[in-house]
């Protein structure tokens, strides 16, 4: 549960989740890269009709090149954690979700 678009209803959402969850392979179009994060495990990153950036969701966006590439900004945890690591935090590793920028607390 995330914060995502008010285009996307939460029961869209549960059905997304649901079907997933039975193993079905779920094709979601989105540039709402908070919602891929919780909801993507393989992520293909396009910009004008061509694959810039594609594997695990983990490894595309927080692929620091994701926004040079496609344009697309990276999920609101992820700029989060650069800006801080920028400034000097330590922090293990770069979170996709805002939940696990809290847990790394």
């Amino acid at each position: 549960s995330g914060d995502w678009s008010s285009d996307v209803c939460s029961s869209d959402l549960a059905l997304l989740v649901q079907l997933a969850s039975t193993g079905k392979a779920i094709v979601l179009i989105a540039h709402d890269m908070d919602l891929v994060a919780e909801l993507a495990d393989y992520t293909t990153a396009l910009c004008r009709g061509r694959v810039v950036l594609q594997g695990t969701t983990r490894s595309v966006l927080a692929d620091e090149s994701l926004t040079e590439l496609s344009q697309l900004l990276p999920p609101t945890a992820t700029g989060i954690a650069r800006r801080l690591r920028q400034r000097g935090w330590p922090l293990p590793h770069i979170p996709l979700t805002l939940e696990e920028l809290k847990a790394m607390r």
